[in-house]
C-alpha cells in the first residue's frame, strides 16, 4: 500500500512527524541548553554556598543532583521550587521560559499543520500540497518564528547573567560562559540552525505557483514521506527539473506518478529567467 492509496494518513503523519523536524529539534537543544546553562550558573554561584544532603558523598554526585533538580524546574511553574540540592528563592523563571518556548512550538506545529492542509489539501503527493508548504515557509509567521528562537538564546544567556550577583559577574563571568560554550556548543549550534532554517526556507527557482503545476502528481514513497520534509523533495525537484531541461530526464521521470507527463512537467516548470539556468548548471 502506497502513500497516494492513504492520502489523509499519509499527510497526517507527515506534517506531524517530518514536516516540523526543526521544530522538535529546536526545542529539544533548547530545553537542554536551558537547563545547562542554569545548572553551570547554580554551580559556579549558588551551590558551592549551600550545604549538600547527606547521602551526596562527592562533586560528581553533587552536580548530578544540582542538574536533575533544574531539569525538574523547568517544567514546574512554583516560583519557591526546592529540589534536593537545589532551592529557588522566588525567583524559578526556567518554568515560565520553558512554558513560553513550548507555546511557541506548539503554534508552529498547528500553523505548519492547518495552513498546509487548508491550502494544500490532504494529498501529500500533490503539486497544490508542495505549493502550500512552501507558501507556509515563506509567511510572515514562519519568519516571527524563527526570530523568537534566536531571541530565546539571548534570554538564556541575559537571564543568567541578570541573576548572578555583582561580585559574580566581574570574577567569574568570563570563565563561566567560557566554561559552557567548550561544553555545550552542539546545542548552541542545533537551536541556532533550526531557527535560521526556519527564517530562511529555500525558494525554488522554477515557476511552481501556477495551476497547472498545482494539479501535478509525484512519487514519495513511505519511505520519502518519513525521512523527507517537502521543501527537501522540492530541492530534488528543482535539480530534477534543470538535468530535464538540459536533456537528462531520467531523475525527473522517476519522480513522477505519470513518467509520461514529463514534457509537460518542464513546459510548466520554466525558470524564472534565462540567466538562471546556465547558473544553476554551473552549480550542478
Amino acid at each position: 500500500m502506497g502513500s497516494s492509496d492513504v492520502p489523509v494518513l499519509a499527510s497526517f503523519l507527515h506534517l506531524v512527524l517530518v514536516e516540523v523536524a526543526p521544530v522538535y529539534a529546536f526545542y529539544i537543544s533548547f530545553i537542554d541548553m536551558l537547563c545547562q546553562a542554569f545548572g553551570f550558573w547554580y554551580l559556579w554561584t549558588v551551590g558551592f554556598k549551600r550545604d549538600a544532603p547527606s547521602e551526596i558523598q562527592n562533586v560528581g554526585e553533587y552536580a548530578a543532583c544540582v542538574f536533575d533538580d533544574i531539569w525538574l524546574a523547568a517544567f514546574s511553574l512554583n516560583w519557591h521550587w526546592k529540589g534536593s540540592c537545589v532551592e529557588y528563592e522566588g525567583w524559578n523563571v526556567t518554568g515560565y521560559i520553558n512554558l513560553s518556548c513550548v507555546l511557541v512550538c506548539c503554534a508552529t506545529v498547528l500553523w505548519t499543520g492547518f495552513f498546509t492542509a487548508y491550502r494544500g489539501g490532504t494529498d501529500v503527493c500533490s503539486g497544490r500540497f508542495l505549493v502550500a508548504k512552501m507558501q507556509v515557509e515563506r509567511s510572515w509567521f514562519y519568519k516571527l518564528i524563527g526570530i523568537c528562537m534566536v531571541a530565546y538564546i539571548a534570554v538564556i544567556f541575559v537571564g543568567v547573567f541578570f541573576f548572578l550577583e555583582q561580585d559574580d559577574r566581574e570574577h567569574i563571568i568570563g570563565k563561566m560562559f567560557e566554561n559552557f560554550l567548550m561544553y555545550q556548543l552542539a546545542p548552541v549550534i542545533v537551536v541556532a540552525y533550526s531557527a535560521v532554517s526556519l527564517a530562511a526556507p529555500h525558494d525554488p527557482k522554477f515557476e511552481y505557483e501556477s495551476e497547472e503545476f498545482r494539479e501535478l502528481r509525484f512519487r514519495r514513497s513511505w519511505y520519502d514521506l518519513i525521512s523527507e520534509r517537502s521543501i527537501a523533495f522540492v530541492v530534488r525537484l528543482e535539480r530534477a527539473v534543470l538535468y530535464g531541461h538540459a536533456g537528462f530526464r531520467s531523475e525527473l521521470e522517476h519522480l513522477l506518478m505519470e513518467p509520461a507527463d514529463v514534457d509537460h512537467v518542464l513546459r510548466i516548470c520554466a525558470f524564472r529567467s534565462d540567466e538562471q539556468l546556465p547558473l544553476l548548471m554551473n552549480a550542478c
